[in-house]
């Protein structure tokens, strides 16, 4: 579960008022702060989280009372008593790396423990550590670690631990807090003594006289320029070092301060009752429950590397806050947020039409004009908007047929003086300057005041328009439920008529620069058509949907399209390459309400559903407000993941591994798993690996996908395993990530010793089996070869059959001949003989055509028809795309993409 709050003030739009009366309006507040939320509904152990910190990999580890959790940005891994013995503790205090690359993590009564590539160790008070209550950890800039712990501090350098009391001149035995500023100082906080610091050996202590009006102290932070901020439980503290003086922070008096930590944006507080306080210069920010803060306890406060803010709550797991990448215009004054259409006019002001409740303007992003049926628009549900050559705004509805607004007040234009239809689904003006208006009854023009119309007399057969478009050239583009038609010498052409493409259904259109017209249909994918032929695009192509609404272009030379599923871009050059080279396929950017849409469906039946400022800015309408996408911003985050190869396994046994692997005798399945750190877009992340050797060629993982590669029976031979990560704006990781992976000659030869034996046995069965032959048809006459009884093969069959039909047991990716023979309580030579007599086939064969039986059928269901085809190669027990096209084709006779066209056809 991903929860997206809000913790800004969205837009607030005034109540309903006629278009002509202009009352203020706040400037719309695009820099909505996101937060995102992780609980144990998404893998945490429990949703305490006391501590928090990134590793030099870029895994964000936390400290919870269940466990030590470490986070990609998608994968949850818990380690614990369950999983590493040496634990002996499950609540974790708390946790940080060191510049080492060590992780050390305190515990309530287990001691500190760290890890270092999976290797794990525990210093208890037998080790020397003066408590196993550890509360607090820090470095020093000569690399010691410092423990705080229930009794006493404790130092850990090369010689052990050295361990400090009141005795050596603490206040306070009870360390609650521990941090170390630039020039090596350590700070110390204490449960009932105040703050304390060692410095040359010795300590200094700050109590109530020297102005620390509370001296529980929770939680130090030391900045950078000398500056030591105190959070104790009544209020939060600072201390000038130079002055040698404590002044109290103003606004957090009597607030117990859990957590301290800074960033660009100012000083971030956690407070135990509060919520999370940012201090900057100008303001004192609150974030508390009732601006959507899931908990009002924080523990833990932590800045990543990227910026983001993380904190760690006492009962609702992790959050994370940021600034989306898409902004979002949510209008809480309308009777509903469903936009259908968008339009900028040449003014710069945004008109925003909605499903069911007329029309709303924001001018200037100050004040707000609404009109809708009751002040004079000739209906609610629009579902046009354009602006002709006199600036005038056309509205089309979908109940009232068409309205002009100018300055002069409303003009309706309706099925009583001449349109064929009140339901308006586009508009758009000639170089002529008449007004073309498509319904859902044919087309209609608009000229010195009167109103014809067009239909299959002047060849636009197809009389159900959806979508109007005038090129560069002037040519008016129509297209309909049936196809896409030309209007030259007042008469109507179907463009490529005769192809199998040529009557598809319309949703959008749109010609570039270069004359190529880019044509979204309705669950067919994208059209392009270079004025001699089309090529088609689908998901199989890397597309995000084959439902276009909306096509826009940026000034990078991307177009952006609009889907049920979200908003995605695409480069338009890889386009025209993938055109002339079918196998090149796209790699596409998509965005939803991970990245700060407030609906990943957008409209499908209005025009436009795109709208772009002067600033390049797109603007989109969707189900729950307008998404607002700067590609400028977006741009900046192009930075490449770090790739990791998180573990290998040799048949479900992780080993060691370093630059080398060795894998050892006899093993059947080897295991990579890998990941990749980015916290953009994690969830969007994509891979390639290929073992040098072994794979032709790379091999992808979609996001979404098991990231782990599978090999099997590898023979003996020495490999180079590479693989490297893209993140959602296309951008990989700069070179591949590779380990050697040594599949020992052992293995080979004890494999070649296996075959021989096996084949010695066979001679001596077959042997065997001929004298009795022999001997039986002397006998009797009869024919016998098998030691298989034919009695028990026929039992065998119903039974296989049940297990692959009934059962489908062939979803499952790993399952093997001998798995099988094992369900069935057969020896697997028996039970490979029965599959090549009785079906006449071998195994995989007889396997992956029910795999593809499966495949077929969910590629004709149009419930699935939302799925890509990697989704269902890999829910059809398929690992590699490679191996499922070339299964695919040889059942069928055509690829999974010609398949799916010809049952939607």
């Amino acid at each position: 579960m991903l929860n997206h709050l809000r913790i800004l003030v969205f837009i607030i739009l005034i109540p309903r008022s006629p278009l002509g009366a202009s009352q203020p309006f706040p400037e719309p507040d695009f820099n909505i702060l996101r937060l995102r939320q992780w609980t144990s509904e998404d893998g945490l152990p429990q949703n305490t989280v006391r501590s928090l910190c990134q590793s030099q990999e870029g895994y964000i580890w936390a400290a919870t009372s269940a466990g030590l959790v470490r986070f990609d940005g998608v994968h949850i891994d818990v380690f614990n008593r369950r999983n590493v013995p040496l634990m002996k503790n499950d609540d974790i205090l708390c946790v940080l790396e060191d510049s080492k690359g060590v992780l050390w993590f305190g515990t309530d009564g287990g001691g500190l423990g760290s890890v270092f590539r999976d290797d794990w160790h525990i210093y208890t008070r037998e080790d020397g550590l003066s408590n196993d209550h550890v509360r607090s950890l820090a470095e020093d800039n000569r690399g010691n670690l410092w423990v705080g712990t229930d009794y006493g501090l404790n130092r850990l350098g090369v010689e052990g631990f050295s361990v400090y009391t009141t005795e050596d001149g603490l206040y306070g035995s009870i360390i609650t807090a521990l941090d170390c500023d630039v020039l090596g100082t350590i700070w110390i906080g204490t449960l009932m003594s105040g703050l304390s610091k060692y410095d040359d050996g010795a300590f200094t202590n700050y109590g109530i006289a020297s102005g620390l009006n509370n001296i529980s102290v929770m939680s130090v932070y030391a900045d950078f320029i000398g500056r030591v901020y105190i959070g104790t439980l009544q209020g939060l503290f600072v201390l000038n070092v130079k002055e040698e003086r404590i002044r109290p922070i103003p606004r957090t008096s009597y607030t117990p301060v859990t957590a301290l930590t800074a960033s660009e944006h100012g000083l971030w507080i956690g407070t135990m009752a509060d919520g999370l306080f940012r201090r900057t210069r100008d303001a004192f920010d609150i974030f508390s429950s009732e601006d959507g803060l899931p908990d009002d306890y924080v523990h833990t406060v932590l800045v990543d590397r990227t910026g983001r803010v993380w904190a760690g709550t006492d009962a609702a797991g992790m959050i994370r806050m940021e600034d989306p990448l898409v902004k979002t215009i949510i209008c809480d004054g309308l009777p509903e947020h469903v936009i259908s259409t968008v339009l900028i006019d040449s003014g710069g002001d945004l008109w925003i039409g909605t499903r069911n409740s007329g029309l709303c303007r924001i001018s200037g992003g100050k004040e707000l004009r609404m009109t809708d049926k009751s002040s004079g628009l000739s209906g609610n549900r629009v579902r046009a908007l354009y602006e002709d050559q006199q600036n005038r705004i056309w509205v089309g509805t979908e109940d009232g047929g068409v309205t002009r607004i100018d300055p002069d007040g409303y003009l309706d234009f309706n099925r009583r003086n001449g349109l064929f239809s009140d339901q308006v689904t586009s508009i758009v003006q000639d170089g002529s300057g008449n007004l073309w208006i498509g319904t859902d009854r044919g087309l209609n023009r608009i000229y010195d005041g009167r109103i014809d119309g067009y239909g299959p007399e002047e060849g636009l057969a197809d009389m159900v328009v959806r979508t109007l478009y005038r090129a560069g050239d002037g040519t008016l583009y129509v297209g309909t439920k049936g196809g896409v038609y030309r209007h030259e010498r007042d008469r109507f052409w179907i463009l490529g008529s005769g192809s199998e493409y040529s009557e598809f259904e319309v949703n959008s259109l749109f010609q570039d620069g270069e004359g190529i017209l880019w044509i979204g249909t309705n669950g067919n994918g994208l059209l392009r058509w270079n004025g001699e032929r089309f090529r088609l695009f689908t998901e199989a192509d890397g597309l995000l949907n084959a439902s276009i609404y909306s096509i826009a272009e940026d000034s990078d030379g991307n177009l952006w399209m609009s889907s049920p599923q979200g908003v995605f871009r695409v480069e338009k050059q890889s386009l025209n390459t993938a055109a002339e080279d079918e196998r090149r396929s796209l790699f596409c950017t998509y965005f939803n309400e991970t990245d700060g849409m407030p609906s990943r469906q957008c409209f499908g039946t209005a025009q436009p559903g795109f709208a772009v400022d002067d600033d390049g800015k797109l603007y989109v309408a969707t189900l729950k407000g307008v998404a607002v996408f700067d590609p400028s911003i977006l741009n900046r985050s192009r930075s490449a993941p770090s790739v990791l190869i998180e573990s290998i396994l040799a048949d479900g046994e992780a080993l060691k591994f370093d630059e080398i692997v060795s894998i050892p005798p006899g093993t059947e399945q080897i295991e990579v798993r890998f990941t990749a750190i980015d916290f953009i877009q994690p969830e969007k992340m994509r891979f390639r690996y290929r073992l040098e050797g072994f794979d032709p060629e790379y091999q992808f993982v979609e996001p979404g996908a098991p990231r782990k590669a599978i090999y099997r029976r590898l023979r003996a031979s020495t490999y180079t395993f590479a693989m490297n990560a893209a993140n959602n704006t296309g951008v990989w990781s700069d070179d591949d990530l590779s380990i050697r992976i040594v599949v020992p000659a052992s293995s080979f030869r004890r494999t070649v010793l296996r075959i021989i034996i096996f084949s010695v046995l066979l001679f001596v069965i077959l042997a065997c089996a001929a004298a009795e032959y022999r001997k039986r048809r002397k006998q009797s006459g009869k024919y016998r070869t098998s030691t298989l009884d034919p009695e028990r093969a026929e039992e065998i069959v119903p039974r296989l059959r049940s297990l692959m039909e009934e059962d489908k047991i062939f979803l499952d990716p790993d399952l093997t001949l001998k798995d099988l023979a094992q369900r069935l309580r057969i020896h697997s030579n028996h039970l490979s003989r029965i599959i090549n007599e009785r079906f006449e086939m071998g195994y995989n064969d007889y396997v992956n055509r029910y795999r593809i039986e499966e495949a077929k059928r969910k590629l004709a269901d149009p419930a699935e028809m939302k799925k890509g085809i990697s989704e269902i190669l890999i829910e059809t027990g398929f690992y590699s795309k490679s191996v499922f096209n070339t299964a695919f084709k040889r059942f069928t006779g055509i690829t999974p993409s010609q398949y799916r066209r010809k049952q939607s056809s």
